[in-house]
């Protein structure tokens, strides 16, 4: 995962419904953290987790 994803996540994580990275102004909501997150995780070759 790569550094901006795993910051984005673990934002989300600390409670925050929206995340804001100033670095590039991304405004992504918590369904789209999800998402993030599936995705590293499948590009890392892990298994994808289930909610």
């Amino acid at each position: 995962m790569n550094n901006l994803a795993a910051a984005l996540v673990q934002s989300a994580r600390a409670g925050g419904d929206r995340v804001a990275v100033r670095q590039d102004e991304t405004v992504l909501t918590q369904r789209e953290i999800v998402v993030v997150e599936r995705t590293a995780t499948r590009d890392a070759g892990g298994q994808e987790p289930v909610s």
